[in-house]
């Protein structure tokens, strides 16, 4: 009865968040938001062969011209209501699907404990929340390429149809946002061992269906393939633009760069790099060039995946409070999610299943931070280490030692995040604080 009620609670919780953002995001779309939508009405206007875009994948437009087929083209609000019940449910999906498999794994005596923190965690994550209620690819993708992870991970690898969905998650995500690719080949690594090493018989049988899985599901790339064939003359069927060589140049000039949504404002805010390095140069290029600079910008990228920076649409009116909340939740499951995996690995109780997970986040935040560095793109990390978290929460004592060590940490990490901001124009906290 206990636990029952603490479900109801976080579920009531996380709906108040849902519906306090959706109410503040609906009505109105910004920056990339706008391109989306309009890319939406093409498709619903010219088909889906007949559309040119060189910068966005086709698949995140196409599933919002569906629910435009229910409201007004003009207006986007009502499609975007539509379109965030749906990212929502998703999200939700997600968090469950992620529980229910991964407890099965843990060897702990109150899996139902466990299977609480995880979802308490998932589902009361307000940047989470945010992003179901935009027109931005962040939440779908995420959604999309962890649940590919953990059907390859955790489900029957013997039957066609796992395989079959877990290559159509997979392509549906590299076509909702392109650095899902990077997830592509760890998968494929995934399956290949899996099979090697857990399949006695028909392994030859197994390897042919995943390919022919694998195969058939690629019929998700054919009309983004077909434009760019069609429209750039480029046999490929991610986009057209070269977008990864920008932003690894980009990733050299900026510690962070964040989505904003404010009206009548620039997309992103720039934290400029303080130890300048020549210009038009990319990220790679340092490690021969300037070595310590390529450490300094690379160690800060990874920091910037762990740290989201904001919650609120209007950050000029809220972000000060939020930020302190929404951080310190994030950080605090952070401190629990690697605390987590230091207490499974000490106690040899990780397994294949967990290592994939482990190996999938580990390789995806390598990649990321390569490039400059967006706050959400730390989404699909959350969720792939997320059963940790759960881990820690059961399996540990949180003792005072424990308890003061976590502190200490989450307030280096607000140091740190601070000192970032101050590298913008616009966000300074410490004026904030003294005004207080």
């Amino acid at each position: 009865m206990k636990e029952q009620l603490v479900y109801a609670v976080i579920t009531v919780l996380s709906l108040a968040i849902f519906i306090y953002y959706l109410s503040l995001n609906y009505k109105i779309s910004y920056h990339d938001e706008v391109g989306y939508f309009n890319f939406a009405k093409d498709i619903q206007n010219l088909g889906l062969f007949e559309i040119q875009n060189e910068l966005r994948t086709y698949l995140y437009s196409f599933i919002i011209s569906l629910f435009l087929v229910v409201s007004s083209s003009e207006d986007a609000f009502i499609s975007k209501i539509l379109m965030s019940i749906f990212q929502y449910g998703v999200y939700l999906y997600t968090i469950f699907f992620l529980a229910v498999k991964s407890i099965e794994r843990f060897k702990v005596e109150n899996q139902k404990k466990v299977f609480l923190f995880i979802t308490g965690f998932g589902l009361l994550n307000p940047y989470l929340i945010q992003s179901t209620t935009l027109f931005l690819t962040d939440i779908l993708a995420t959604c999309f390429s962890v649940l590919a992870i953990v059907i390859v991970q955790f489900c029957d690898n013997t039957k066609f149809r796992n395989n079959f969905i877990a290559f159509i998650l997979i392509y549906s995500a590299i076509m909702i946002r392109p650095s899902s690719l990077i997830f592509l080949p760890i998968i494929l690594v995934l399956i290949v061992y899996k099979i090697v090493k857990y399949s006695e018989r028909r392994k030859k049988r197994l390897f042919v269906e995943c390919a022919f899985a694998a195969i058939i599901s690629t019929f998700v790339f054919l009309p983004q393939l077909y434009m760019n064939v069609t429209k750039f003359n480029d046999f490929t069927p991610l986009i057209h633009e070269n977008l990864y060589e920008n932003q690894s140049k980009w990733a050299v000039e900026m510690l962070k760069y964040g989505t904003v949504v404010i009206q009548d404002e620039q997309p992103q805010l720039y934290w400029a790099n303080p130890i300048q390095s020549e210009e038009d140069i990319g990220i790679y290029e340092l490690i021969y060039k300037d070595f310590f600079v390529f450490i300094f910008v690379y160690v800060v990228h990874v920091f910037g995946v762990l740290d989201w920076g904001y919650i609120d649409t209007y950050i000029n009116d809220f972000y000060p409070i939020s930020r302190i909340l929404g951080s310190g939740f994030l950080y605090f499951i952070w401190i629990l999610i690697f605390y987590g995996i230091f207490k499974v690995i000490r106690k040899k109780e990780i397994d294949f299943q967990f290592i994939g997970l482990l190996v999938s986040a580990i390789c995806y935040t390598l990649f990321v931070a390569s490039t400059a560095i967006e706050s959400r793109f730390g989404y699909p990390i959350f969720l792939l280490l997320l059963p940790f978290a759960g881990y820690t929460f059961v399996e540990s004592r949180l003792t005072k030692r424990w308890i003061i060590g976590a502190i200490s940490l989450i307030v280096a990490a607000f140091i740190i995040s601070f000192l970032l901001d101050l590298q913008t124009d616009r966000i300074n906290w410490f004026e904030f604080l003294f005004k207080i």
